[in-house]
């Protein structure tokens, strides 16, 4: 049971770290819509969410390519791959020039790493849940399984953080001329902490029983999708939603948030901080009721929770936008038109 938190908790943390990669980019989408594209109004920052949406062309591909690694040499060399092409993409991304140093080729230098980002991305997520699963007792799968997703949120939370730490040390002023770098680059130290420790990550017990049985498919994902197609693509299904949710809390009402609300990037990431802590203390808890239910029963509570609290929570942004425009004109406070 030790060697299993062991094998659970370096892989989390080895999530958090790769996480934390690839959602700087999120983060700093009000940012990188004058810094890469040059401009403030919302077609730069549907660019800005364009280029972070190129991320997900390659996770099909990333996930064929790092799932069959993970399937055919085992999860720890899919791990360890991962981590490493994500640093070594974060890492340009911080040291990439701006609009004003190269022109066009700037974001279109951005799109090219944004896809790498995005090719490493979609190996973490399924070998790290797989191998999570394959290490806990089956009585208690689910609660263990729900460690990746807090590799996830985790992840978030700690880019959330160092950006919030970055724009209270340096001015406004600097953290946009160079400021922004330093969470980027700060993924070289991470990167290496988190290959060192998945090199030490012990291989699953039941994937070293099929290599020694030889019963390791050539064609592992063609073989799973024939012999379980329903299954394929009702998981599909069913993600979709919870993807679909979360990245619309996390990507598209931080720009709202940021163009009509005018809020700052600082106060942006603290907000973000504290929906990931409060996620993160939830996922284990809704992965541990799986056990004692069933999985079916919290997929379906959450389904509904989405449902109910979406229109409700889009309206009161919508309150908020009618407020601002309100106290423009009460108070004359800007000459400018609403937005």
């Amino acid at each position: 049971m030790e060697r299993h938190w062991k094998t659970i908790l370096v892989c989390c943390i080895g999530s958090i770290l790769e996480w934390y990669d690839f959602a700087l980019f999120g983060l700093m989408a009000p940012v990188f819509t004058r810094i890469f594209f040059h401009a403030e109004n919302e077609k730069s920052l549907l660019l800005v969410f364009a280029t972070f949406a190129s991320g997900f062309l390659m996770r099909p591909l990333g996930a064929i390519f790092f799932g069959s690694k993970g399937d055919k040499q085992g999860r720890k060399s899919a791990l360890s791959s991962t981590i490493i092409w994500m640093a070594i993409s974060t890492t340009l991304i911080g040291c990439a020039p701006t609009y004003h140093q190269l022109g066009i080729l700037a974001p279109i230098w951005l799109v090219v790493l944004r896809l790498l980002q995005g090719f490493s991305a979609s190996g973490e997520y399924p070998n790290a849940i797989t191998l999570m699963s394959e290490v806990s007792p089956p009585t208690k799968r689910g609660f263990f399984a729900s460690f990746s997703v807090m590799g996830v949120v985790g992840g978030i939370l700690l880019g959330s953080l160092s950006i919030t730490l970055t724009n209270y040390f340096i001015t406004h002023a600097e953290f946009e001329a160079w400021g922004w770098r330093i969470p980027f680059i700060a993924s070289i130290p991470l990167g290496c902490l988190g290959y060192y420790l998945r090199y030490k990550l012990p291989e699953s017990s039941f994937f070293e029983q099929l290599a020694r049985n030889n019963n390791l498919s050539p064609s592992p994902i063609m073989h799973a999708i024939s012999l379980n197609k329903r299954a394929f693509f009702e998981t599909f299904s069913i993600y979709l939603l919870a993807t679909v949710a979360f990245y619309t809390v996390f990507i598209y009402f931080s720009g709202y948030l940021a163009h009509v609300k005018e809020i700052s990037l600082e106060k942006l990431s603290l907000i973000n901080s504290i929906n990931m802590g409060i996620m993160i203390f939830f996922v284990p808890i809704f992965g541990y009721l799986s056990d004692i239910f069933s999985r079916k029963a919290i997929l379906l509570i959450g389904a509904l929770c989405i449902l109910i609290f979406t229109y409700p929570l889009a309206m009161i942004y919508q309150l908020f936008f009618y407020h601002k425009c309100f106290s423009r004109y009460y108070l004359r406070f800007s000459q400018a038109p609403c937005p």
